[in-house]
């Protein structure tokens, strides 16, 4: 009796076309993902180490799969491994985490062979992120700051030269320090171009510096 339940446990033969058929769908899936993160990601710097871990993970995930469906007491031993692995690596941008949970959950969906949900969840979820990257951006606030010399705070033409150059801004501070100030606006940008070109020919400006952010912080 205990021979059987070991054996019944122990053992649930997956035919080997299965398998082949599994892991050839996932490479296909891996690529597919692949391709999609490059031509999609949005990050300062691509990491093509991250993208191969992308493909990578899918496979390592569906081949987990099919152990697990091959064996009861391999699936608990499995769970007992990855239940204490600790990933520390920080992600920069949340559409990375979103990439990785894509993958992890196509490996998943393959390896058990529901190959037509994973195909219907990757066309749904690619058809989602080119229609939400086609979408207008929300204009986002920059930070303008100004540092020049003292006898041109005050004067009108910066006020000008800036409403002229913007949708809207707002003075968020003004320091005066010696015989220099530095003033700092918070502004809807029109033409950042024309504006700091505009700025730096006004005599007694020293330095003119524009920060923007839009998930990424460029100076």
């Amino acid at each position: 009796m205990k021979e059987t339940v070991i054996q019944m446990l122990g053992n649930s033969t997956i035919p080997t076309s299965e398998i082949i058929l599994t892991l050839m769908i996932s490479v296909i899936a891996s690529f597919y993902i692949y391709f999609v993160y490059k031509n999609m990601a949005k990050t300062a710097f691509y990491s093509k180490d991250s993208n191969v871990a992308l493909a990578g993970i899918l496979l390592v995930v569906s081949g987990i799969m099919i152990a697990m469906r091959s064996s009861l007491i391999v699936s608990l031993g499995m769970v007992g491994a990855l239940s204490i692995v600790r990933f520390r690596t920080a992600i920069k941008s949340p559409l990375d985490l979103f990439y990785y949970f894509w993958s992890i959950s196509e490996g998943i969906m393959i390896g058990v062979g529901m190959f037509l949900l994973a195909f219907l969840c990757a066309a749904i979820i690619t058809i989602i992120i080119f229609v939400l990257d086609k979408l207008p951006n929300h204009v986002s606030p920059a930070l303008l700051v100004i540092r020049g010399k003292k006898e041109i705070y005050n004067d009108r033409i910066l006020d000008k030269i800036i409403k002229e150059n913007s949708i809207k801004y707002k003075n968020k501070s003004t320091i005066l320090k010696n015989d220099f100030y530095e003033q700092i606006f918070e502004i809807t940008l029109n033409n950042k171009t024309d504006l700091v070109n505009e700025l730096f020919k006004v005599e007694g400006i020293l330095d003119v510096k524009l920060i923007e952010h839009d998930g990424e912080l460029r100076v």
